[in-house]
């Protein structure tokens, strides 16, 4: 991210504000992080208020798909692992990309499922074997997600593979979107700077 000193940055699906502290620790700016769940914004309250950063990151309640600000308002929109959790993926990039400033940037992290067939292989035993049976353990919440994860990623990959998200980002005024892939596949980011 190549923000500028005094830039405004929202982070969508903040959670605990973790991706939120992270900007702050690398960038001089104000950001705000936004997310649906409240017990998460009280958790990344705690957290922000403990790296006294509380008059740099400012956290709020709030839906992706009809954020509570007016258009280009932000000079970046960052969002974390939050595709796979709208009912619609098209107009929540739309949202987006409605309140970054022309020239601004939006950018994403979300899981993916490794190409190489023996990493996909491995990612499959992981993800559908090894991690439901590792939250047994821990707690039936924990249980439910664990079974959960893996093929949550997979649907979402297979009706939203990478060239039909920046074809997305593209329709919505995210010409110059660049994609990579780490984690062997595992992880894809991805980002673009909105038409000035």
């Amino acid at each position: 991210m190549a923000f500028r000193p005094g830039n405004l940055v929202l982070d969508v699906c903040s959670g605990t504000a973790g991706v939120a502290l992270a900007i702050a620790d690398h960038h001089d700016g104000q950001i705000v992080g936004l997310d649906v769940s409240h017990s998460m914004l009280e958790a990344g309250l705690r957290a922000v208020e403990k790296r006294s950063l509380d008059g740099r990151v400012q956290l709020t309640q709030g839906r992706a798909e009809h954020l509570p600000f007016p258009d280009e308002t932000f000079d970046a929109v960052v969002f974390t692992y939050l595709l796979r959790y709208v009912q619609d993926p098209d107009a929540t990039i739309r949202e987006l990309s409605r309140v970054v400033k022309p020239g601004g940037e939006l950018l994403s992290l979300e899981f993916g499922v490794p190409k190489a067939l023996w990493v996909r292989a491995l990612w499959e035993i992981y993800n559908r074997v090894v991690m439901p049976v590792m939250t047994i353990p821990v707690s039936r919440g924990w249980h439910r997600v664990g079974c959960f994860l893996g093929p949550s990623i997979s649907d979402f990959c297979q009706r939203y593979p990478v060239d039909r998200l920046a074809a997305i980002w593209c329709d919505n005024g995210i010409p110059l979107v660049e994609t990579r892939r780490l984690l062997q596949g595992g992880a894809i980011v991805m980002w673009g700077t909105k038409r000035r």
